[in-house]
């Protein structure tokens, strides 16, 4: 088995900086501060367990339910439930053309 060489280890002074810089970089400690910091890696948010996100217009997703419930008229905690998940699907689905 052969051996890698990676390089020379870290100096002793290299892993205290590391250790003080550390301490430093806690990330965001406000609960605004860890809602922005949250979105950091979204790209689509095609899978995004929020259905409406930030930049979006909750005006028109709830112009958007109130289409496709009158449409469905849905009857019963079941249906209405059924209803909102096409909701959802429908509007997460629109973000594709967005991208």
């Amino acid at each position: 088995m052969a051996v890698i060489d990676c390089g020379p280890m870290a100096t002793p002074a290299r892993l205290a900086a590391n250790r003080k810089n550390a301490i430093l970089s806690t990330g965001p400690r406000s609960p605004e501060g860890k809602a922005i910091a949250c979105q950091n890696a979204r790209t689509h948010g095609l899978l995004s367990r929020q259905v409406l996100l930030p930049d979006e217009d909750a005006d028109y997703l709830a112009a958007v339910r109130q289409q496709l419930h009158a449409q469905l008229a849905p009857v019963g905690a079941l249906e209405t439930l059924l209803a909102d998940e096409m909701v959802a699907a429908a509007w997460r689905l629109r973000r594709v053309h967005c991208v």
